[in-house]
């Protein structure tokens, strides 16, 4: 795994993705609260529309969503982009007859790139929530704590689900681009309770958090499902893992 972590270092994407999320906090959080002052600008007086007065829990919010909208392709896209092991014919050949034990490939993989994220998603969170203290004139923090955990479940469950997706098919740009499709989707449908529960929408946008704390956190059933998702998957991947090693050395 310290080799993994490495390769994150080395290839500049752990700071990208920090650069991301940083820069998601800054644009949320700013255009939420001065979203009157923009459209004022924009608008002439007679026919300026005005939005409701800005809160600690909405600019909180309007990180989450730019978090579903573009930090969870960028951010799947770079992980499953790290770890490719098809990008020649000799690496994968390196990996593949080096160990029968597919574990012992991805796992280090996934978990570095795992932990390189949650840096990314920490730095994200500390800058909406100091951003959200500067301009707001209060905030709970413990509710803000309790949104972001759940919204960070949410989201290192997709990439699990993606990573393994992503050994069997090898194709980083049309998983994340489908994950994402979906998600824009399902967020869209908040309000269908079952579609939440399945996609993880009710973890993504932790709305109900921020306005009632911990209380409202509900983890099952999505939990369930989600962790049918990985052993379902896991399964395929052993199957499929096993199949190619066969097929490789015709036996």
């Amino acid at each position: 795994m310290i080799l993994e972590l490495k390769r994150w270092h080395r290839s500049k994407r752990l700071y990208l993705l920090v650069f991301v999320f940083v820069c998601l906090a800054l644009t949320s959080t700013l255009s939420t609260y001065y979203a009157n002052d923009i459209i004022k600008q924009l608008s002439s007086s007679a026919n300026m529309i005005r939005l409701p007065e800005p809160t600690w829990q909405s600019v909180m919010e309007s990180y989450f969503k730019n978090v579903v909208q573009m930090g969870i392709f960028i951010s799947l896209y770079s992980i499953l982009g790290m770890s490719n092991i098809s990008k020649t014919e000799s690496l994968r050949l390196f990996f593949q007859t080096r160990t029968s034990n597919l574990f012992k490939i991805f796992f280090p993989k996934l978990l570095a790139s795992l932990i390189s994220f949650i840096v990314a998603s920490l730095a994200g969170f500390l800058s909406a929530l100091y951003l959200t203290f500067a301009l707001c004139d209060k905030i709970n923090l413990g509710h803000s704590i309790y949104a972001y955990l759940l919204n960070l479940l949410g989201v290192v469950g997709i990439v699990i689900i993606g990573f393994l997706l992503h050994i069997i098919v090898n194709a980083p740009f049309a998983i994340a681009g489908v994950f994402e499709i979906i998600l824009l989707i399902s967020s869209a449908w908040t309000s269908v309770k079952i579609l939440s529960e399945v996609l993880f929408t009710n973890w993504l946008l932790p709305t109900d958090i921020l306005i009632a704390g911990f209380k409202k956190v509900t983890l099952s059933p999505s939990i369930w499902y989600l962790l049918g998702y990985i052993v379902l998957l896991i399964c395929i991947n052993m199957v499929v893992f096993w199949y190619r090693r066969r097929r490789h050395y015709g036996h």
